[in-house]
């Protein structure tokens, strides 16, 4: 849904006359993406284990992980905003495609507002909607690790990306009247301290709020570079904007599910900061054990998720092809058998590649005496993002370079 969602606002007069939402995109919705599924992991973990279980608990738990959610967003998405706009302008600098070399204010104040705004509706809404579902699950005895995360991945992106569309084209509309986005910015700016005290005195949330920042950030700076790939891409290959939603969604609620469940497993057999007994003992044991070792738990469903990434990506192809014949814009090239070859390839490395990490980083943060439903889920899915655009990139460039001019943009 949000490749074909994407294929329909790309020409947009926003979309149009902003580039820089390109670059901003693989940001907000990698980050967007992070605290839902961290908000997924941490609140389907501490359901399990039992922290969660009467009105009372589950009150101060839902509350505060709305205040944490929300001063997250906000500062995301501002960070967001103002990282697409930087990186557009030095990306236009290197190519000279700015002739006046400054940044245009209206265009740019459209971004902050819109993309503050669509991370705070999109948290309300995505938060709410991911504590319903895993209190629901347990009750009905469904492990939320199964149902709470991949939802949060696949919702949070179409979610996000329908609001930022509809609510940035609003404000685009309505440019002329600075004073109103300056309001929204000021607003939300504002709002911040509120949240982060709230957050601060909540049991639940208030280790999170402590040690959940730099993770976060991190990963911003991560899924920005990779936005920054795909704003140089696209400008060369625009096909590439319509595969990129899917390489990164594929491979961010795959390895997801994996965090969730191999975090659910370590607090259930050792204690945050020991070297749990099914732990690989050298650090060569870490990519067998990853997908073959007897004592890991979660083995087979790292098979698995590998495995499913293959029909899941074709099913998908098959799809964008649909929606572009169906709006007479595909590209005879992107229909070649090289090229579906190669562009499953790469999808499925970077899935392999993902839960491999993860496997690695989760064992790491638990011996750090971190928790990993707090710190994984950022670093995997901006890793992500960061594979799938740049192993996106590569497929277009190499068949060009192997004699497809087709996939350059005309």
């Amino acid at each position: 849904m949000v490749q074909n969602f994407n294929l329909l606002v790309q020409h947009w007069p926003l979309y149009v006359n902003i580039k820089a939402i390109f670059t901003l995109i693989p940001a907000l919705l990698g980050l967007k993406g992070n605290l839902e599924m961290t908000l997924a992991s941490r609140f389907s973990t501490q359901v399990n284990l039992g922290k969660i279980k009467d009105k009372p608990t589950i009150l101060s738990a839902v509350l505060g992980n709305f205040a944490l959610t929300q001063a997250q967003a906000i500062v995301v998405g501002f960070l967001a905003s103002v990282g697409a706009i930087s990186l557009k302008y030095f990306t236009e600098k290197m190519q000279n495609i700015s002739n006046t070399g400054e940044i245009d204010l209206a265009n740019s104040l459209v971004l902050i507002a819109g993309c503050m705004s669509t991370a705070s509706f999109a948290s309300l809404i995505l938060a709410g909607l991911m504590m319903f579902i895993i209190i629901l699950s347990k009750r009905i005895n469904i492990n939320p690790d199964n149902v709470a995360t991949p939802i949060a991945a696949s919702l949070g992106d179409l979610v996000t990306l329908v609001i930022l569309s509809y609510l940035c084209s609003f404000l685009f509309e309505i440019k002329s009247q600075l004073w109103i986005h300056s309001v929204v910015i000021v607003v939300f700016l504002i709002l911040i301290p509120i949240f982060i005290y709230y957050s601060y005195n909540n049991e639940f949330v208030k280790d999170v709020l402590k040690n959940g920042w730099t993770p976060i950030l991190l990963a911003m700076i991560i899924s920005s570079t990779g936005g920054f790939i795909m704003g140089y891409a696209i400008s060369y290959f625009d096909d590439i904007a319509a595969f990129q939603p899917v390489i990164n969604g594929v491979g961010g609620n795959l390895v997801a599910i994996y965090a969730s469940r191999l975090s659910t497993a370590l607090h259930r057999t050792s204690e945050q900061g020991s070297v749990p007994f099914w732990a690989p003992k050298k650090w060569f044991q870490y990519p067998l054990h990853t997908f073959s070792g007897k004592a890991n738990p979660e083995s087979k469903t790292a098979v698995i998720l590998a495995v499913m990434a293959v029909p899941g990506h074709l099913l998908f192809y098959f799809v964008i092809t649909r929606v572009k014949i169906y709006n007479n814009t595909m590209n005879l090239a992107t229909m070649t058998p090289s090229f579906i070859v190669f562009y499953t390839s790469v999808a499925i490395l970077q899935v392999v590649l993902l839960l491999l990490i993860c496997y690695w980083l989760v064992h790491l943060t638990w011996r750090k005496n971190m928790n990993p439903d707090n710190v994984c889920i950022p670093y995997l899915t901006a890793i992500g993002d960061l594979l799938g655009t740049a192993f996106l990139a590569i497929c277009f460039y190499a068949l060009y370079l192997a004699g497809e001019e087709r996939l350059k943009t005309s």
